[in-house]
Order: C-alpha cells, then structure tokens, then sequence
C-alpha cells in the first residue's frame, strides 16, 4: 500500500470532489425541470392552482431567474386576488 487514496489518484486531487459535485448538480437541475413542467401542467389544466405559482416561483428562484420568479409569484397574487373577489 502506498497511502494513496484512490479517488484522488485520477484527474489531480479534486478529480472526485468536482465528478460529485456534478452529478449532483445535473441530478438536481433534472428534478427542478420536471417539477417546474408539473406545475405548468398544473396551472394550463386550472388557473386558479395559487400552489403551482408559488412553486413555479420558488423553482425559478432556485435556479437564480429573479424575474420569471417574480413574474410567477405576481401572477399566482393576482389569481388569488381575483378568487377571493369571486369565490365561485
């Protein structure tokens, strides 16, 4: 044994640190893209789903889109707004 850790022997000594760091990174952008297609579906099937804007929002605030995030969280506001005028 020569003490070497074998994770690090390819690549320098962050070759294994910087492979995690994006599979982890892809894994998590694949999972916010379907979430983010479930709450569209979700808002084009009822518009008044004030939950899938607050989620569309809070995706697009994940992935730092301020103004998509803002936009969904203004329109989930206003939809909310316009149900509590007219609860029927």
């Amino acid at each position: 044994m020569t003490g070497v850790d074998p994770r690090r022997s390819r690549g320098g000594p962050n070759f294994c640190d910087a492979q995690c760091h994006f599979a982890r990174s892809y894994a998590a952008t694949k999972t916010l893209m379907l979430a983010g297609d479930t709450f569209e579906a979700t808002i084009a099937l009822a518009k008044n789903q004030i939950a899938a804007y607050a989620g569309l929002a809070t995706i697009y605030r994940l992935v730092g889109k301020e103004a998509e995030a803002h936009m969904y969280a203004t329109l989930g506001l206003s939809n909310l707004e316009k149900m509590r005028k007219d609860p029927a």
